[in-house]
């Protein structure tokens, strides 16, 4: 089960690289439109932005197909946690401590001055701590 999981977020991953990557071309394809255009190059400009909004809707259906797998997973998840929900199989773990506390630090150089934001947060973790 867990090899196939490995495997489908792989699948995703490629998905999501190939539809990043066509959104991108996408908009530098329109970035070459814009010159070609300021150039006077109307031909070459319709030919750039149709190759555009081709890679840019190529992007959006393989979006569409990767936020599909990702809800059919997710469904798949709480579909098991459902059932071993009904099988008994979780448990309630009732903790002794009702607050769980971290500790929490803040490292900065000495010889150097804090900017006003890390100054107030350094002042805001040192109120709450006490």
């Amino acid at each position: 089960m867990v090899v196939k999981q490995i495997k489908g977020l792989r699948k995703r991953i490629n998905l999501i690289k190939y539809m990043q990557g066509l959104g991108v071309f996408s908009f530098l394809n329109c970035v070459i439109t814009m010159y070609c255009i300021y150039s006077n190059w109307v031909s070459i400009a319709k030919f750039v932005f149709a190759l555009s909004l081709l890679s840019l809707l190529t992007s959006l259906i393989i979006s569409l197909i990767e936020i599909i797998k990702s809800t059919n997973a997710l469904e798949l998840e709480l579909s098991d946690i459902e059932d071993e929900e009904k099988n008994a199989q979780l448990a309630v773990v009732q903790l002794a401590e009702k607050e769980w506390v971290r500790p929490v630090g803040v490292i900065y150089r000495s010889d150097r001055n804090l900017s006003l934001a890390a100054k107030k947060f350094v002042q805001l973790l040192e109120n709450n701590s006490q």
